[in-house]
């Protein structure tokens, strides 16, 4: 659409028209001076920039059984709104079904993890931080249960981490060697005590 202005351009008589800048509508779209024409709000990622995700989105999700993809979506509802009971109730399903995912791939956890690569290997790597400061909490001592513990993270998320070092072969889970079973002291002289004949 434009504009007309009743000056003449450079003395030629004829009405110069202009076309005026529109600024971006309230829903992200660029806005048009043609009522006749519909704006369209923004696509993709940014979709939520000015609100949240819908919860039918997070029990879409979880229909899926796409449990990482429900927890972003909870996450970041309750990163605007902290009292959203729905939310909360979300995240702490996926938390627990993460938690049983991850846990079962590890198998039992009084089995002991053992970094198999070299500290140079581990540098060459490009581990995110949290995931080095997990991978360096195994001493080849620890059990599964101690080094997620050790972590400081949330169960699901350690588990996850863990299961990607061993999938990438960094780090092996290794049966505990069994304790000896200690001596009762007793020394056994053949002999039978009264009252057991």
């Amino acid at each position: 659409m434009t504009i007309g202005d009743n000056r003449n351009s450079a003395g030629s008589g004829r009405t110069r028209r202009i076309t005026p800048v529109m600024p971006f509508g309230p829903t992200g779209a660029l806005a048009t001076a043609d009522p006749d024409v519909p704006t369209q709000p923004v696509q993709g990622p940014d979709a939520t920039v000015a609100g949240t995700p819908p919860m039918s989105a997070v029990a879409e999700r979880l229909d899926l059984g796409d449990y990482t993809g429900a927890l972003d979506l909870a996450t970041a509802i309750l990163d605007i709104d902290p009292d959203h009971r729905e939310a909360a109730a979300a995240r702490r399903e996926c938390e627990r079904r993460l938690e049983e995912i991850y846990l079962g791939r590890l198998g039992p956890t009084d089995r002991v993890p053992v970094v198999v690569i070299t500290p140079e290997d581990v540098l060459w790597r490009n581990l995110d931080g949290r995931t080095a400061f997990l991978l360096s909490r195994i001493d080849g001592a620890a059990t599964i249960d101690e080094v997620l513990d050790m972590s400081g993270l949330p169960l699901h998320a350690a588990g996850r981490m863990l299961c990607g070092l061993v999938e990438q072969r960094l780090v092996e889970l290794r049966v505990p060697p069994r304790r000896e079973k200690r001596s009762s002291g007793r020394i056994d002289t053949g002999k039978k005590e009264e009252g057991g004949r």
